[in-house]
């Protein structure tokens, strides 16, 4: 298949007609040497402020630049109208081959002036019309370069063919070495991404510290051909963007997937941001693990059967034996076709023995001849709800899934990922992206803890001009154990409960709370993590690491003036290690 930049088309488009051509230039098997981008805008222009090429094909040593006019085409008095399906009609004075001769010779233009004109490529042009039976002959262009529906029934990989042969003839011989191909598209459409600024403060962390790497992309491409993996990695190592990007590429694959987590809050936010994915609606399926095991039960007429089962049981032998067991059954029942693929975020959460044999029975092949990828931190997280089995992480590898580990964090900054490890003494991955330090607040009971919240959220707001929504309170203790509200002091209006709906749809001038446990896989600009209230045993520092890591650019860190002296032993020793 052709390599296309971007790997989706935007739902932005509209045209049906481009979004064809993708396909069909995505799917052949032909153009495998071409990298194809899509939409490329011309800055540099020689006629306009700003002009656009449809697709840009690049080979080795030929640069073919394709115009696509879908719906009815005519020309009146010279000037063309161009109606779409809905009927709205657009004229333009400049034809399509005029559009795209003028943007191939202003990208040849670009490019001259970057690498020079000993670059060894061809420069090419067609104008597609995949809606109509385009038959007028006229001097002003050949039918060599022109696709119009009749070509359909033929491979596109003929129609460039066809062009560049037709350029090759009218053009002279090109004696240079091409550049690497690889030069060109780089140059044309280099990778990076940058966060949108919040405040003034701190734009330039921001802008660092959210630029992700080609490596985290480069996982997915390393291992893009096995059929099993486990991508394994400290907070804020990029694993829920990964599942996300490879959830994408599934869709465009047209792959039937499932996308699951253990977090219900996450598992909210995947649903909103998975939506975003074109052919979602169709390829992918996606929620929170218990939520899915429900929704399954639900369907298969079981919920009743259910209730009556778990009746009088313990929670922990409700979620790890009996939920997954009976939607085992409901899977049976109800004789679903199973997935394709399984994508698994949060797997250190989902990796016991009952849970791998409940999903086993929904994908194709199981768990030992099909296709899936988990992503996982073995390490500070597993111990938050104790369901990690080594035993079950073994299996998995065993059947053939290599473990590929991420270790750059591109998530906090190196104060946060250092404070976070010395805490708890867990590594937060590599990151150099420096920031401003970790705040500790020592307080004199809960009383004292919530007051000097207060303050802070409102020196961060109105002296600093933070916005609300990039501050996220969150605690070691449930919602209602936290001492801005166990205290009794009046809290502001501004606080509000992350739900599985606040989540993705923040509400303005509001500031989120949660449980530190509730609100991992997630993240904000700014985390205040209050009532930390031990630094000794598993339990504990897994709550701890999962709530510092959650920051982004600035952690400011609550709790009692009792444990000072247990806080500064932990950076003791956490030196001395470190020489």
């Amino acid at each position: 298949m052709t390599k296309m930049i971007p790997p989706y088309i935007s739902a932005e488009v509209k045209s049906n007609a481009e979004k064809r051509i993708f396909q069909l230039l995505h799917d052949s098997e032909d153009l495998a040497e071409f990298t194809c981008l899509h939409s490329l805008g011309i800055s540099r222009h020689i006629k306009k402020r700003q002009g656009e090429i449809d697709f840009i094909l690049v080979g080795k040593g030929i640069i073919l630049c394709l115009e696509v006019k879908g719906g009815r085409v005519k020309r009146d008095n010279g000037v063309w109208f161009f109606k779409d399906r809905y009927g709205q009609e657009n004229k333009k004075t400049e034809g399509p081959f005029g559009q795209v001769s003028s943007g191939m010779f202003s990208l040849k233009s670009d490019i001259e002036a970057k690498f020079g004109t000993k670059h060894g490529y061809l420069f090419c042009y067609g104008v597609m019309f995949p809606d109509i039976s385009f038959e007028i002959e006229s001097p002003e262009w050949d039918r060599q370069i022109i696709f119009d529906i009749r070509d359909l029934n033929l491979p596109i990989s003929r129609y460039i063919e066809r062009i560049v042969n037709y350029w090759r003839h009218k053009s002279s011989s090109i004696n240079t070495e091409p550049l690497p191909k690889t030069e060109i598209t780089d140059y044309l459409r280099p990778d990076f991404e940058l966060a949108t600024r919040l405040w003034s403060d701190i734009s330039m962390i921001e802008e660092e510290i959210t630029k992700f790497t080609n490596e985290q992309y480069r996982a997915l491409d390393h291992m893009e051909n096995n059929p099993r993996v486990i991508f394994s990695g400290a907070a804020g190592t990029g694993k829920t963007l990964l599942a996300i990007e490879k959830a994408r590429r599934l869709c465009y694959e047209k792959k039937n997937t499932l996308l699951l987590c253990f977090n219900r809050l996450l598992g909210s936010k995947l649903q909103n941001e998975t939506k975003k994915i074109g052919l979602s609606n169709e390829y992918l399926k996606t929620n929170s693990i218990h939520k899915y095991f429900y929704e399954v039960i639900e369907g298969a007429g079981l919920r009743n059967y259910f209730n009556k089962i778990k009746a009088g049981k313990k929670a922990s032998e409700v979620y790890d034996e009996i939920l997954p067991e009976i939607f085992a059954k409901a899977v049976e029942k109800l004789g679903n076709k199973k997935f394709d693929f399984l994508i698994i975020d949060e797997g250190q959460d989902l990796l016991n023995e009952s849970y791998i044999l409940a999903l086993d029975c929904i994908l194709q092949g199981g768990f030992k001849q099909g296709n899936w990828a988990i992503f996982l931190d073995p390490g500070g997280q597993s111990k938050l709800f104790n369901r990690f089995s080594l035993n079950e992480f073994n299996y998995l590898k065993s059947l053939g899934a290599p473990e590929y580990k991420l270790d750059q964090n591109v998530r906090n900054t190196l104060q946060i990922a250092t404070q976070a490890s010395i805490v708890t003494g867990f590594p937060a991955g590599k990151t150099n992206v420096e920031g401003p330090k970790v705040e500790y607040k020592m307080c004199k009971g809960i009383t004292d803890m919530a007051l000097q919240i207060i303050d802070l959220l409102e020196i961060l707001q109105k002296n600093e001009s933070v916005p609300p929504s990039s501050i996220t309170i969150l605690s070691s203790k449930n919602c209602g154990s936290m001492s801005i509200f166990s205290s009794g002091v009046k809290v502001p209006r501004s606080l509000l409960e992350a739900t599985e709906d606040s989540i993705c749809n923040m509400p303005p001038g509001k500031t989120l709370y949660a449980s530190a446990h509730s609100y991992k896989g997630l993240e904000n600009n700014i985390i205040i993590y209050t009532d930390l209230d031990s630094f000794d045993g598993r339990l504990s520092e897994s709550v701890n690491y999962v709530a510092m890591t959650r920051a982004r650019e600035k952690l400011y860190v609550f709790m009692d003036s009792k444990l000072r002296s247990k806080y500064q032993e932990k950076v003791r020793k956490f030196a001395n290690i470190s020489l």
